[in-house]
């Protein structure tokens, strides 16, 4: 393929990151399995924890599996066109930012650290899988899955740094933990004040638009 070509595939498969990114699973869990908007309930999240304490562990699990994959997937589909590392790197983080503000959902969504938890590990998958085991430790300790989602994306890009990681891949460790913090400074806030809510904590499905502010 020439130049223009190669831009021009890079620029789709961009686009499709975004949409894959865009799809999103904790509210279709919610819709199709119990009839409910997710961001009615709880933290008003369409993420794991919140679709965990609000409907329980099944959808839960359907949830963060596929934004894990939507972050694969967008990685995958990048290296199966051969296109360039950056190009690699810039389709996971259209898949997070698809994730993060969702086309369906009028470009709001979650806070985009399992979507972010499949780009590392389609990338480098032996840090990856250290960080997984690493996040769920701190969650077993601690049960603030918002302390060990900072924490794990915040030691990722040392990580990539230190075994010296190509630097596609060191821009997207830090960008993508600029991103995942930022969008958890709420519960940042909730964790200065100690009303952030722990692991296995529910709340009320009846209590409509209950916040954990």
């Amino acid at each position: 393929m020439n130049m223009l070509e190669n831009t021009l595939l890079a620029i789709l498969v961009i686009i499709a990151s975004y949409l894959i990114g865009s799809i999103p699973f904790g509210y279709l869990v919610g819709r199709i399995g119990r009839g409910i908007d997710i961001r009615d309930y709880g933290s008003r999240n369409i993420g794991f924890t919140n679709v965990l304490r609000v409907i329980g562990p099944t959808p839960a699990v359907m949830t963060i599996v596929g934004d894990v994959l939507k972050g694969v997937g967008a990685v995958l589909l990048a290296r199966f066109l051969q296109l360039d590392a950056f190009v690699v790197v810039g389709a996971g983080l259209a898949a997070i930012a698809g994730h993060n503000w969702s086309l369906y959902l009028k470009f709001r969504g979650g806070r985009g650290v399992a979507t972010t938890a499949g780009v590392v590990i389609a990338l480098t998958w032996q840090i990856g899988v250290a960080l997984v085991l690493a996040w769920v430790f701190i969650v077993a300790v601690t049960r603030y899955v918002s302390i060990a989602s900072i924490t794990v994306v915040a030691i990722y890009p040392l990580l990539v740094i230190y075994f010296r990681k190509p630097l596609p891949i060191v821009i997207f460790g830090l960008v993508g933990a600029v991103v995942v913090i930022w969008r958890h400074k709420e519960n940042i806030g909730r964790l200065v004040r100690g009303k952030e809510h722990k692991l296995g904590q529910r709340v009320d499905k009846d209590d409509r638009l209950k916040t954990e502010d």
